[in-house]
Protein backbone atom coordinates (compact mmCIF):
# COMPACT_ATOMS: atom_id res chain seq x y z
CA UNK A 1 0.00 0.00 0.00
CA UNK A 2 2.76 2.42 0.89
CA UNK A 3 4.29 1.84 -2.44
CA UNK A 4 1.36 3.08 -4.26
CA UNK A 5 0.66 5.94 -1.50
CA UNK A 6 -2.57 4.80 0.21
CA UNK A 7 -2.84 4.32 3.40
CA UNK A 8 -6.20 3.14 4.16
CA UNK A 9 -7.09 -0.39 3.05
CA UNK A 10 -9.91 -1.24 0.66
CA UNK A 11 -11.45 -4.23 -1.42
CA UNK A 12 -10.54 -2.53 -4.11
CA UNK A 13 -6.86 -1.92 -3.36
CA UNK A 14 -7.27 -6.01 -2.28
CA UNK A 15 -8.07 -6.76 -5.48
CA UNK A 16 -5.59 -4.87 -7.40
CA UNK A 17 -2.80 -6.18 -5.48
CA UNK A 18 -4.29 -9.45 -5.85
CA UNK A 19 -4.53 -8.81 -9.66
CA UNK A 20 -0.56 -7.77 -9.50
CA UNK A 21 0.64 -11.00 -7.41
CA UNK A 22 -1.24 -13.30 -10.32
CA UNK A 23 0.34 -11.94 -13.03
CA UNK A 24 3.96 -12.37 -11.30
CA UNK A 25 4.77 -15.84 -12.50
CA UNK A 26 7.56 -16.34 -10.69
CA UNK A 27 5.08 -17.04 -7.79
CA UNK A 28 4.56 -20.65 -6.86
CA UNK A 29 0.98 -21.52 -7.00
CA UNK A 30 0.68 -22.37 -3.07
CA UNK A 31 1.74 -18.26 -2.49
CA UNK A 32 -0.86 -17.06 -4.89
CA UNK A 33 -4.00 -19.30 -3.53
CA UNK A 34 -2.53 -18.29 0.35
CA UNK A 35 -3.14 -14.84 -1.12
CA UNK A 36 -6.02 -14.95 -2.55
CA UNK A 37 -7.50 -16.45 0.67
CA UNK A 38 -6.43 -13.42 2.92
CA UNK A 39 -7.95 -10.93 0.14
CA UNK A 40 -11.07 -12.66 0.05
CA UNK A 41 -11.44 -13.14 3.92
CA UNK A 42 -10.25 -9.77 4.35
CA UNK A 43 -12.56 -8.31 2.16
CA UNK A 44 -15.32 -10.28 3.40
CA UNK A 45 -14.84 -8.67 6.90
CA UNK A 46 -14.76 -5.38 5.67
CA UNK A 47 -18.11 -6.12 4.29
CA UNK A 48 -19.27 -8.11 7.02
CA UNK A 49 -19.86 -11.36 5.18
CA UNK A 50 -17.35 -13.08 6.73
CA UNK A 51 -17.78 -16.33 9.13
CA UNK A 52 -15.88 -18.44 11.45
CA UNK A 53 -18.63 -20.88 11.61
CA UNK A 54 -19.21 -23.37 8.38
CA UNK A 55 -22.08 -24.68 7.59
CA UNK A 56 -22.96 -28.22 8.64
CA UNK A 57 -24.43 -31.36 6.62
CA UNK A 58 -28.09 -31.81 6.93
CA UNK A 59 -28.10 -34.88 9.21
CA UNK A 60 -29.96 -38.20 8.45
CA UNK A 61 -33.48 -38.19 10.11
CA UNK A 62 -33.60 -39.90 13.24
CA UNK A 63 -35.54 -42.67 12.14
CA UNK A 64 -33.56 -43.63 10.07
CA UNK A 65 -30.45 -43.19 11.50
CA UNK A 66 -29.44 -46.98 12.82
CA UNK A 67 -30.45 -48.19 9.09
CA UNK A 68 -28.58 -45.69 7.53
CA UNK A 69 -25.56 -46.20 9.58
CA UNK A 70 -25.29 -49.88 9.38
CA UNK A 71 -25.44 -49.92 5.42
CA UNK A 72 -22.55 -47.77 5.62
CA UNK A 73 -20.75 -49.78 7.44
CA UNK A 74 -22.08 -53.14 5.44
CA UNK A 75 -20.31 -51.09 2.34
CA UNK A 76 -17.42 -50.89 4.51
CA UNK A 77 -17.08 -54.19 5.16
CA UNK A 78 -17.53 -54.93 1.35
CA UNK A 79 -14.56 -53.37 0.47
CA UNK A 80 -15.89 -50.13 -1.24
CA UNK A 81 -13.26 -47.84 -1.56
CA UNK A 82 -14.40 -44.72 0.77
CA UNK A 83 -14.59 -42.83 -2.61
CA UNK A 84 -17.23 -44.71 -3.39
CA UNK A 85 -18.86 -45.20 -0.19
CA UNK A 86 -18.51 -40.91 0.25
CA UNK A 87 -20.95 -41.00 -2.89
CA UNK A 88 -23.68 -44.07 -1.21
CA UNK A 89 -23.20 -41.32 1.66
CA UNK A 90 -24.49 -38.47 -0.23
CA UNK A 91 -27.05 -39.67 -2.69
CA UNK A 92 -28.61 -42.22 0.08
CA UNK A 93 -29.02 -39.25 2.47
CA UNK A 94 -30.94 -37.19 -0.54
CA UNK A 95 -33.10 -40.63 -0.83
CA UNK A 96 -34.05 -40.67 3.10
CA UNK A 97 -34.84 -36.81 3.18
CA UNK A 98 -37.39 -37.59 0.62
CA UNK A 99 -38.78 -40.58 1.96
CA UNK A 100 -38.83 -38.47 5.15
CA UNK A 101 -40.36 -35.44 3.16
CA UNK A 102 -43.44 -37.20 2.27
CA UNK A 103 -44.03 -39.03 6.09
CA UNK A 104 -42.39 -41.93 5.45
CA UNK A 105 -41.03 -42.60 8.78
CA UNK A 106 -41.03 -46.69 8.40
CA UNK A 107 -38.79 -48.03 5.98
CA UNK A 108 -40.71 -51.36 6.37
CA UNK A 109 -43.88 -49.99 4.95
CA UNK A 110 -41.80 -48.21 2.00
CA UNK A 111 -44.12 -49.59 -1.27
CA UNK A 112 -43.15 -49.85 -5.02
CA UNK A 113 -45.14 -46.49 -5.77
CA UNK A 114 -42.82 -44.67 -2.91
CA UNK A 115 -39.74 -46.06 -5.04
CA UNK A 116 -40.79 -44.63 -7.86
CA UNK A 117 -41.65 -41.07 -7.10
CA UNK A 118 -37.84 -40.67 -5.19
CA UNK A 119 -36.53 -41.74 -8.50
CA UNK A 120 -38.28 -39.49 -10.63
CA UNK A 121 -38.45 -36.77 -8.41
CA UNK A 122 -34.60 -36.70 -8.27
CA UNK A 123 -32.44 -34.44 -10.43
CA UNK A 124 -29.43 -37.12 -10.32
CA UNK A 125 -31.09 -40.00 -11.49
CA UNK A 126 -27.37 -41.85 -12.29
CA UNK A 127 -26.38 -41.48 -9.01
CA UNK A 128 -29.33 -42.04 -7.35
CA UNK A 129 -30.51 -45.31 -9.21
CA UNK A 130 -27.30 -46.58 -8.43
CA UNK A 131 -27.80 -45.47 -4.42
CA UNK A 132 -31.15 -46.27 -4.20
CA UNK A 133 -30.78 -49.60 -5.39
CA UNK A 134 -27.93 -50.67 -3.40
CA UNK A 135 -29.75 -49.54 -0.14
CA UNK A 136 -32.85 -51.10 -1.24
CA UNK A 137 -31.32 -54.34 -1.45
CA UNK A 138 -29.66 -54.28 1.73
CA UNK A 139 -32.77 -53.40 3.48
CA UNK A 140 -34.12 -56.71 2.13
CA UNK A 141 -31.10 -58.45 2.90
CA UNK A 142 -31.25 -57.20 6.26
CA UNK A 143 -35.45 -57.79 6.68
CA UNK A 144 -36.47 -54.82 7.29
CA UNK A 145 -38.05 -55.58 3.86
CA UNK A 146 -40.22 -58.29 2.89
CA UNK A 147 -38.94 -58.41 -0.67
CA UNK A 148 -36.49 -57.28 -2.92
CA UNK A 149 -37.68 -53.99 -4.30
CA UNK A 150 -34.28 -53.34 -6.00
CA UNK A 151 -36.14 -54.39 -8.96
CA UNK A 152 -38.32 -51.19 -9.12
CA UNK A 153 -35.56 -48.98 -9.47
CA UNK A 154 -35.78 -47.66 -13.19
CA UNK A 155 -32.51 -48.09 -15.13
CA UNK A 156 -30.76 -45.18 -15.63
CA UNK A 157 -28.38 -45.74 -19.21
CA UNK A 158 -24.58 -44.77 -18.22
CA UNK A 159 -21.88 -43.69 -20.65
CA UNK A 160 -18.37 -43.89 -20.60
CA UNK A 161 -17.03 -40.63 -20.10
CA UNK A 162 -15.22 -38.95 -22.71
CA UNK A 163 -14.78 -41.57 -24.84
CA UNK A 164 -11.79 -41.60 -26.90
CA UNK A 165 -14.57 -42.44 -30.03
CA UNK A 166 -15.34 -39.01 -30.38
CA UNK A 167 -13.63 -35.81 -33.03
CA UNK A 168 -11.73 -33.12 -31.96
CA UNK A 169 -14.50 -31.47 -33.17
CA UNK A 170 -16.82 -32.98 -30.57
CA UNK A 171 -14.37 -32.64 -27.63
CA UNK A 172 -13.73 -28.96 -28.30
CA UNK A 173 -17.61 -28.45 -28.21
CA UNK A 174 -17.95 -30.28 -25.05
CA UNK A 175 -14.85 -27.84 -23.69
CA UNK A 176 -16.51 -24.99 -25.05
CA UNK A 177 -19.98 -25.75 -23.20
CA UNK A 178 -18.30 -25.08 -19.76
CA UNK A 179 -19.27 -21.98 -17.95
CA UNK A 180 -15.50 -20.52 -16.76
CA UNK A 181 -16.66 -17.72 -15.71
CA UNK A 182 -18.45 -19.33 -12.40
CA UNK A 183 -15.51 -21.97 -10.13
CA UNK A 184 -17.50 -24.66 -10.76
CA UNK A 185 -16.53 -24.22 -14.35
CA UNK A 186 -13.20 -23.76 -13.77
CA UNK A 187 -12.85 -26.97 -11.94
CA UNK A 188 -14.76 -28.99 -14.37
CA UNK A 189 -13.12 -27.39 -17.33
CA UNK A 190 -9.65 -28.91 -15.91
CA UNK A 191 -11.13 -31.94 -14.67
CA UNK A 192 -12.35 -32.96 -18.07
CA UNK A 193 -9.18 -31.90 -19.37
CA UNK A 194 -7.55 -34.26 -17.33
CA UNK A 195 -9.80 -36.75 -18.45
CA UNK A 196 -9.34 -35.19 -22.34
CA UNK A 197 -5.54 -35.10 -22.59
CA UNK A 198 -3.71 -37.52 -20.57
CA UNK A 199 -6.57 -40.19 -20.41
CA UNK A 200 -7.00 -40.00 -16.24
CA UNK A 201 -9.58 -42.23 -14.90
CA UNK A 202 -12.40 -40.01 -13.29
CA UNK A 203 -11.46 -42.68 -9.50
CA UNK A 204 -7.85 -40.92 -9.96
CA UNK A 205 -9.13 -37.61 -10.77
CA UNK A 206 -10.88 -36.74 -7.23
CA UNK A 207 -7.92 -38.60 -5.30
CA UNK A 208 -5.60 -36.16 -6.90
CA UNK A 209 -3.93 -33.91 -4.20
CA UNK A 210 -2.73 -30.45 -4.62
CA UNK A 211 0.94 -31.79 -4.00
CA UNK A 212 0.81 -34.13 -6.86
CA UNK A 213 1.43 -31.52 -9.51
CA UNK A 214 4.21 -29.97 -10.20
CA UNK A 215 4.49 -26.58 -12.04
CA UNK A 216 8.16 -26.29 -12.10
CA UNK A 217 8.49 -29.16 -13.80
CA UNK A 218 5.04 -29.53 -15.59
CA UNK A 219 4.21 -32.85 -14.19
CA UNK A 220 1.26 -34.72 -12.65
CA UNK A 221 2.39 -37.59 -10.08
CA UNK A 222 0.35 -40.26 -8.26
CA UNK A 223 -0.61 -43.56 -7.33
CA UNK A 224 -2.85 -45.50 -9.70
CA UNK A 225 -6.08 -46.22 -7.79
CA UNK A 226 -6.71 -49.78 -10.36
CA UNK A 227 -3.14 -51.00 -10.88
CA UNK A 228 -1.16 -49.35 -7.46
CA UNK A 229 1.61 -48.23 -10.11
CA UNK A 230 3.35 -45.09 -10.12
CA UNK A 231 2.49 -42.59 -12.87
CA UNK A 232 3.93 -39.66 -13.93
CA UNK A 233 2.66 -37.48 -16.80
CA UNK A 234 3.72 -34.70 -18.37
CA UNK A 235 1.03 -31.50 -19.43
CA UNK A 236 1.09 -29.16 -21.47
CA UNK A 237 0.49 -25.54 -21.67
CA UNK A 238 -3.20 -25.67 -22.02
CA UNK A 239 -3.35 -28.03 -19.12
CA UNK A 240 -1.34 -26.45 -17.46
CA UNK A 241 -2.88 -22.87 -17.68
CA UNK A 242 -6.37 -24.34 -17.10
CA UNK A 243 -4.89 -25.86 -13.24
CA UNK A 244 -3.52 -22.70 -12.41
CA UNK A 245 -6.69 -20.91 -12.71
CA UNK A 246 -8.77 -22.92 -10.85
CA UNK A 247 -5.85 -23.11 -8.06
CA UNK A 248 -6.08 -18.93 -7.79
CA UNK A 249 -9.30 -17.94 -8.96
CA UNK A 250 -12.09 -21.07 -8.59
CA UNK A 251 -10.85 -23.23 -5.61
CA UNK A 252 -12.42 -22.31 -2.37
CA UNK A 253 -10.19 -20.96 0.41
CA UNK A 254 -9.74 -24.01 2.17
CA UNK A 255 -6.88 -25.83 2.75
CA UNK A 256 -8.23 -29.03 1.89
CA UNK A 257 -5.56 -31.55 0.30
CA UNK A 258 -7.50 -32.57 -2.70
CA UNK A 259 -7.41 -30.77 -5.94
CA UNK A 260 -10.63 -30.94 -7.26
CA UNK A 261 -13.49 -30.30 -3.95
CA UNK A 262 -17.10 -28.73 -3.88
CA UNK A 263 -17.73 -25.78 -4.05
CA UNK A 264 -19.73 -25.34 -0.90
CA UNK A 265 -18.85 -25.29 2.65
CA UNK A 266 -18.17 -27.78 4.32
CA UNK A 267 -15.26 -28.76 1.64
CA UNK A 268 -14.91 -32.07 0.33
CA UNK A 269 -13.21 -33.89 -1.99
CA UNK A 270 -15.72 -34.70 -4.80
CA UNK A 271 -16.82 -37.89 -5.67
CA UNK A 272 -16.36 -39.91 -8.92
CA UNK A 273 -20.37 -40.20 -9.09
CA UNK A 274 -19.79 -36.23 -9.25
CA UNK A 275 -17.80 -36.35 -12.08
CA UNK A 276 -19.47 -38.68 -14.08
CA UNK A 277 -22.57 -36.49 -13.39
CA UNK A 278 -20.96 -33.10 -14.57
CA UNK A 279 -19.00 -35.11 -17.68
CA UNK A 280 -22.88 -36.03 -18.90
CA UNK A 281 -24.26 -32.57 -18.03
CA UNK A 282 -21.87 -31.07 -20.56
CA UNK A 283 -22.22 -33.51 -23.47
CA UNK A 284 -25.72 -33.07 -23.19
CA UNK A 285 -25.57 -29.43 -23.19
CA UNK A 286 -22.95 -29.77 -26.19
CA UNK A 287 -25.59 -32.01 -28.17
CA UNK A 288 -22.93 -34.45 -28.12
CA UNK A 289 -24.65 -38.12 -28.36
CA UNK A 290 -24.16 -39.72 -25.31
CA UNK A 291 -25.49 -43.37 -26.51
Amino acid sequence: MSECGETIYSTEIGMAFLEKELDAVHHPVSHLRHTRIAIRRLNDFINGEYSLIAPKDNPVPDCYAKYFHSYLENLRLQGLRKSSIKGHYYSCLKILCAFYSVQIYDLSRIKPQDIYDVFTGSNDKINISASLRSFLRYLFKSGILACDYSVFVPSVRKCQPVPSVYTKDETNLLLSSIDTTQNAGKRNYAIILLALRLGIRSGDIVNLKISDIDFQSDVVEFIQGKTHVAQRMEFLPELKGAIHTYLSEGRPDTEHPNLFISTRPPFRAITVMAVTSLIIRCMKKSGISIG
